[in-house]
């Protein structure tokens, strides 16, 4: 009777604990048995930020390690995580072990997105993240360009290869693309903007410690970039080629905007960079599939070839509420016999170089297109700009290519066209585009 009695009070005691039991505890519990769903409304329940946090970290450390969505995550609507950055660095660290994802494991990243409703955007790295794989779709395919059989070198140059805008191939590295590209330097993972029927898609490109790599295009499969003195590619498959090596290092000072001047496909098969070797420019014409190389000396020298890029300027028309004006463009490469560029106007520095020998009618000229506020503060901008002439940042360098493009209808840039048969350079000019507003501050 007396052990029945001891036991009877045990099971009582074992209730009355269990019942007594907090509902932070019953969480912490849940939590122990991946029980997660239950942990996470037991959580909500105590409106402890941290034990909701816990919970969610958890259960999607789970997710990560099984990679298998639960479809009960996918429902949650989780409206603020203090841990949400660590949240998106779980993600990035899963993904760079991994090193290359299939779509399986992209589509599981995504889904973990889908029970966070409210993403934190003041986290940039959250809502980069985010931005990429709300757009990712499986129906777009790594591998965007269609197998080539190129032919040898000697077969593409035995003929005149003519380009228009129909046979424009997809391959981008325009301004805009480098602008829109998203690259987590710390993770190594780099995601171009790739434009297929005028539809701009994201393009899971890299996954690999690429930190300081400078991106300039991707065809699809390879993708282009500048580190150091090398011009490099590599491909979706983490292959890595080198296909030139500069005489100096030129990343360093590298902008945006170098990117239209560095490097340049014609096609699939040819790419087009620059390089100044003792202060003389050269452009090399490189056939990807032999990785060939030829390489044009232009004697253009010091501030000759200032302000390069390739193609050639033209003037189109523009209506401008209902007044026709006219406006710069470039018109691309055309010919595989040709290499089109623009540097800097040698007419141009012929002026700069009059006005600077004749300072007295520098200044009556500043005084008839521009306002000014003190002879002294003219004096000071003008002899500024003469020190440098091709400092397009310097506001007294713009000033001074106003005036000259007002009083003599010069434009700062020439084009030049590069027979690469002859090795002959021609010289031709496009008159400036006046702004009848008056000079732009």
């Amino acid at each position: 009777m007396k052990k029945i009695l001891v036991l009877v009070m045990s099971l009582l005691m074992v209730l009355c604990l269990c019942g007594c039991q907090t509902t932070q505890e019953k969480a912490e519990k849940h939590l122990s048995n991946k029980e997660f769903l239950k942990a996470y409304e037991l959580a909500l329940i105590t409106e402890e930020k941290q034990l909701i946090d816990r919970v969610i970290i958890t259960w999607q450390k789970e997710i990560l390690e099984t990679e298998v969505i639960d479809e009960e995550f996918k429902e949650l609507e989780i409206k603020e995580s203090k841990n949400l950055k660590l949240f998106v660095e779980n993600i990035l660290n899963y993904m760079y072990e991994k090193e290359k994802l299939d779509n399986k494991q992209l589509e599981l990243v995504q889904a973990l997105f889908d029970g966070i409703k409210n993403i934190e955007w003041g986290i940039n790295l959250v809502k980069n993240l985010f931005n990429v794989l709300k757009s990712y779709s499986n129906d777009e395919k790594i591998w965007f360009i269609e197998e080539r059989n190129p032919v040898s070198y000697e077969e593409y140059f035995s003929k005149e290869h003519i380009y228009t805008e129909e046979s424009e191939t997809k391959i981008n590295n325009t301004k805009d693309t480098v602008v829109n590209e998203i690259v987590f330097d710390e993770y190594g993972m780099a995601v171009n903007v790739v434009y297929e029927d005028n539809t701009a898609k994201k393009q899971y490109v890299l996954f690999g410690d690429y930190t300081n790599y400078n991106y300039l295009a991707s065809d699809g499969y390879w993708v282009y970039c500048f580190y150091g003195k090398d011009l490099l590619r590599i491909s979706i498959e983490g292959e890595k080629e080198t296909l030139y090596t500069f005489a100096e290092d030129i990343t360093s000072s590298m902008s945006n905007e170098d990117y239209l001047t560095y490097f340049k496909f014609i096609d699939y098969d040819i790419a087009l960079f620059k390089e100044v070797k003792d202060d003389i420019l050269y452009i090399h014409r490189l056939y990807l599939p032999e990785k060939k190389l030829d390489t044009f000396k232009t004697k253009l020298i010091g501030d000759q070839h200032s302000w390069f890029g390739f193609g050639n300027w033209i003037i189109i028309k523009y209506d401008y509420f209902g007044t026709s004006r006219d406006s710069h463009d470039i018109k691309p490469q055309t010919s595989s016999n040709q290499i089109l560029f623009f540097a800097v106007n040698p007419e141009y520095l012929n002026k700069v170089k009059k006005l600077k020998e004749n300072p007295d009618l520098c200044y009556k000229l500043y005084k008839k297109y521009l306002s000014i506020n003190s002879e002294e503060e003219m004096k000071q901008e003008m002899a500024e700009a003469f020190e440098n002439p091709v400092d397009y940042n310097s506001s007294g360098v713009q000033k001074l290519i106003w005036i000259i493009e007002n009083e003599y209808k010069i434009n700062k840039q020439a084009n030049y066209n590069l027979n690469v048969l002859t090795g002959e350079i021609k010289i031709s000019y496009v008159a400036p585009v006046i702004n009848p507003e008056g000079f732009a501050k």
